[in-house]
């Protein structure tokens, strides 16, 4: 039921007959046999029977709600010391179906950004494209117990050379400016003394 409910939530419930749930309400149930209650949506109302689905799911339960199965709906959440009215009806079925449609745009374009975002890191045209003055740079630190390089942009620190791993670890969203960025020399210059 995320985003609506979280874990450690309590849930609030009042007593409801079958004939009184709209679609959006939010049911409380117990199935035959079950232990635990299940807490989900209505998403359509027949004389005998529920159907209902999560907030987070896609498709409807494969189990209808027999009226002796009901414990209540679902009125509010306590939250953080906090009460939370819950959203039902029209309005909380509205709510869910924008946030599910929401939730898929925001999917599609996050992993068609992230193919781009890799396809860059593999390459360097935004070191190309960056100016001189903000490219990145190695510049080792010296300490009593050796020596440890860093990539700078600008005044800050974006990574850091990991000699045992044998490449660069570099904070999001530099990985492009870094691109194929070849291991550091012995001594990268400029040389800076951490105790200064």
């Amino acid at each position: 039921m995320s985003p609506t409910l979280r874990p450690y939530d309590l849930v609030e419930a009042e007593a409801c007959p079958l004939s009184r749930f709209r679609r959006g309400d939010i049911a409380v149930f117990r199935k035959d046999g079950e232990c635990c209650a299940i807490v989900h949506r209505v998403v359509e109302v027949r004389p005998d029977r529920l159907l209902t689905r999560g907030d987070n799911g896609h498709d409807i339960d494969p189990w209808p709600i027999r009226a002796h199965e009901i414990l209540g709906r679902a009125v509010a959440v306590h939250r953080a010391g906090r009460r939370i009215t819950l959203v039902g009806g029209a309005c909380g079925l509205l709510l869910t179906t924008a946030w599910r449609r929401t939730r898929s745009v925001s999917s599609v374009a996050v992993g068609s950004l992230r193919a781009v975002y890799l396809s860059r890191c593999l390459g360097d045209w935004a070191v190309r494209c960056t100016p001189p003055r903000l490219r990145p740079r190695p510049v080792a630190f010296r300490s009593g117990s050796g020596s440890t390089v860093f990539l700078m942009v600008g005044r800050l620190q974006v990574g850091r050379y990991d000699a045992r791993q044998g490449r660069w670890v570099v904070r999001r969203p530099f990985g492009p400016l870094v691109g194929a960025m070849p291991a550091p020399e012995q001594s990268p210059t400029p040389v800076e003394d951490e105790s200064t």
